[in-house]
């Protein structure tokens, strides 16, 4: 079985670095599922969407959060099949994992995520979800902000493209 462990821990902390970054975390129409190493979260996310397949391929960033523990827990699906999905995670939790499998007969990705909670007495504040990271089989390239942490992803499927529109949720960290 082939192990991400190596590649994760070398992964770049920013969306440019990321952008230059080859190899991606899954295959068309194959599972995804990367986590990042212990003390970082999710920081920069790159997709694209290829018409043949009706699918996407992704890569992520990670970054060193102070006051992320290792108490860290999968959700479970937050979608179903062609449906709206709006997930956060819960509690005074931030996202740093992201796992989902692809239906060829939907041509859709039920998505997972994986939640490591902060440390006792943080508090996530100023939250605030971003517009659309990209456009219906576009590409999706999005940095999480100077001084924010991801929280949460929201996101719609159409039929018509057979893909989706993420926005994603940021908060601060007192």
């Amino acid at each position: 079985a082939f192990s991400r462990a190596s590649v994760v821990e070398s992964y770049p902390t920013t969306l440019n670095e990321l952008l230059g970054v080859s190899g991606w975390a899954n295959d068309m129409d194959n599972a995804l599922s990367f986590q990042c190493p212990s003390g970082q979260s999710i920081n920069a996310i790159v997709s694209y969407h290829h018409n043949h397949y009706e699918d996407r391929r992704w890569k992520f960033a990670c970054k060193a959060t102070a006051g992320i523990t290792d108490n860290c827990s999968w959700s479970g699906y937050a979608n179903n099949w062609d449906e709206v999905m709006s997930f956060s995670c819960a509690g005074q939790s931030v996202i740093a994992g992201w796992s989902s499998d692809h239906h060829n007969h939907y041509e859709d990705r039920r998505m997972k995520f994986r939640c490591c909670q902060l440390q006792t007495g943080a508090v996530l504040t100023n939250c605030a979800l971003s517009g659309n990271a990209n456009s219906l089989d576009g590409w999706l390239k999005y940095g999480v902000p100077a001084n924010k942490l991801l929280y949460g992803v929201t996101s719609w499927h159409s039929n018509h493209h057979e893909d989706r529109v993420f926005r994603f949720q940021t908060c601060s960290k007192v």
